[in-house]
Formats: structure tokens, C-alpha cells, sequence
């Protein structure tokens, strides 16, 4: 006996797949905004710790040349690279009590060992938003649970942000993206000038007190 083929309206699958999409959709652009923010931030710190243990290293290397300097040069030259007002002797000890507690300092804090923890959050967040972005625009429920779980997996595997510098990492994000936006339609535009006139925008006394009655007002319904 041959088989029955039941025949579909024209259109339901395809619209049953476009919903799908367009549920599946919605979470996944939210992941990949937050992911974004998130390496932002991360690149961020990562940028500021490098900065102080680069600074750190110097100036414990500049020390500590000074003092191998003041040791082992003609002992006129060494009166000469200690101040006037204190001794040669004594300077030496100083100058190496700072050097210990500056590497003191640097074993405690760690600053190298945050500066590498963040850029492996930026490795990892800038890829998954990578792999993400790509596939937006041909999401279904599968996808979109693997991509929660890879996103979970790597949010826990992750150095965290520090809550109070979240609302200022947060803020020089979306500042990036609105001036990245801008720039597309104006490329030749200072960026100090668009910074400087976001600043006036978002803090002009005509704009706060329309955010504060609007929020009267949704407060009220």
C-alpha cells in the first residue's frame, strides 16, 4: 500500500521557523550585549593593571640600578648620587628598604597576575561574541541553549568584575558605542568634541528634569 503524504498550508512551517527565530533571538542579542560590555570592562582593567605593575617594575629597576650604581662606582661619584643632606651609607639603606617594600607591595597585589586575568576574559569574551554575532540572524531554540551554556561556562570561568567599578565600566562602554555609532556617519569628527557634547546631552538641565518627570510619570501608572 503507498504511503500518504499529508499536505501543509503553504507558509505554516516557514512561519512557525521565522517565530522561532525571533523568540530564540532576543536572548541571544541580550548575551551578546552583555558579553560585549563585559570585554569592554575587562579590557578596561586589564589596560590599568598593566599600567601599575609596568610602572611598579620601573621604578623598583631604576632603584635598584641606583643602588648597584652607588656600590660599585669610585666612592666620589657615589657621594654624588646620594643627596646632600643625607648620608652615602644611609641612602643605600633606604634606597634598598624602598626596593623591599616595593616588591613587597608587587607580591601582595598582584598586578601582573590581574593584568593576565583579564585579558584571558577579553580572549575568550571578545570570542564568544565572535562566534555569536555571526549567527544571529539564524537563531533557533538549540543554538540558543548552547549558547547559554557556553556563556554560563565561561562567566564562571572568569576573573569577576569588582562591583564597585561596574557603573563606571558600564558607563565608558555605552560612551564607545554611542561615539562608534556616530563615527560611521562621520568619521572625520574629534572624538574629544563628540565625548564633550554627549557630556552636555546627557547632563543638560532640560534633559534631567525630562528623565525625572518621565520617571514621575511611570512610577505613577
Amino acid at each position: 500500500m503507498p504511503a500518504q503524504h499529508i499536505q501543509k498550508p503553504d507558509g505554516v512551517t516557514c512561519l512557525g521557523n521565522n517565530m522561532e527565530n525571533s523568540f530564540a533571538s532576543k536572548p541571544l542579542l541580550r548575551m551578546l550585549r552583555v558579553a560585549d560590555q563585559a570585554c569592554t570592562a575587562h579590557a578596561i582593567l586589564r589596560d590599568k593593571y598593566r599600567r601599575l605593575y609596568v610602572g611598579l617594575d620601573c621604578v623598583t629597576l631604576l632603584m635598584s640600578t641606583w643602588i648597584l650604581m652607588m656600590v660599585f662606582v669610585q666612592p666620589e661619584i657615589a657621594v654624588q648620587l646620594s643627596p646632600s643632606f643625607v648620608n652615602q651609607t644611609i641612602w643605600i639603606g633606604i634606597l634598598s628598604f624602598l626596593v623591599f617594600v616595593l616588591t613587597f607591595v608587587q607580591f601582595v597585589v598582584d598586578w601582573r597576575g590581574c593584568c593576565q586575568d583579564h585579558h584571558q576574559a577579553v580572549v575568550a569574551l571578545s570570542a564568544f561574541v565572535k562566534e555569536y554575532r555571526a549567527k544571529k540572524n539564524s537563531v533557533d531554540m538549540i543554538l540558543l541553549d548552547k549558547a547559554a551554556l557556553q556563556y554560563r561556562l565561561v562567566s564562571d570561568t572568569l576573573i569577576q568584575i569588582p562591583e564597585n567599578d561596574f557603573l563606571r565600566l558600564k558607563r565608558k562602554h555605552l560612551i564607545k558605542v554611542e561615539i562608534s555609532r556616530q563615527l560611521d556617519t562621520a568619521p572625520g569628527t574629534s572624538i574629544f568634541l563628540l565625548s564633550l557634547r554627549l557630556w552636555f546631552r546627557d547632563n543638560s538641565p532640560f534633559r534631567m528634569e525630562t528623565k525625572k518627570s518621565c520617571g514621575e510619570d511611570d512610577h505613577e501608572t
